[in-house]
């Protein structure tokens, strides 16, 4: 199963798992440890019932990661596993007023930014939800600062909504 973690969001601090079977494989023990020269720093615990191994992993570190996955001396299947980590906390929004609900001004940019820097991968999202309840996408110039500039068409308030991998940041 440790194929199906790759497509998750994977966040700095927030455990996720995968299942390894031992069936078939002999007599060993399974070690999951961070691949060579990979930077990559966790949290492992293991917790077996036969065949059957479960693997929780907290990563600590952002960025593209490698784990190893072995039994006895021997790599399982698909190892290792490669996969990016990313932390939403460390997106910094520049230039927005204190509250994320404001009242703007018909017609006026609203210009503010992100530094996704140090954040690792991942994708960043912004949405102008409307007092009318509707929802407009906010495009941004992509880069490790992405710039925004959002004119309103409506007026009244409206919340801004900025995600990281899904994560609100504001």
């Amino acid at each position: 199963e440790a194929h199906n973690m790759l497509h998750q969001n994977l966040q700095v601090g927030v455990p996720f798992q995968f299942t390894v079977t031992s069936e078939g494989a002999g007599m060993g023990k399974l070690f999951v440890r961070p691949a060579q020269f990979s930077e990559g720093q966790y949290t492992i615990d293991i917790s077996s019932n036969g065949d059957k191994h479960n693997v929780v992993c907290t990563p600590w570190v952002t960025g593209e990661q490698k784990l190893e996955v072995v039994w006895g001396d021997e790599e399982v299947p698909d190892s290792p596993l490669i996969f990016s980590v990313c932390d939403p906390n460390k997106c910094h929004v520049i230039g927005l007023p204190e509250s994320k609900n404001f009242v703007p001004v018909i017609g006026e940019n609203i210009a503010f930014s992100v530094d996704q820097s140090e954040a690792g991968p991942g994708e960043l999202t912004a949405v102008a939800r409307l007092a009318d309840g509707t929802e407009e996408e906010i495009t941004y110039t992509r880069g490790n600062v992405a710039e925004f500039a959002y004119s309103p068409r409506l007026s009244g308030y409206f919340e801004l909504i900025l995600q990281y991998n899904g994560t609100d940041i504001l």
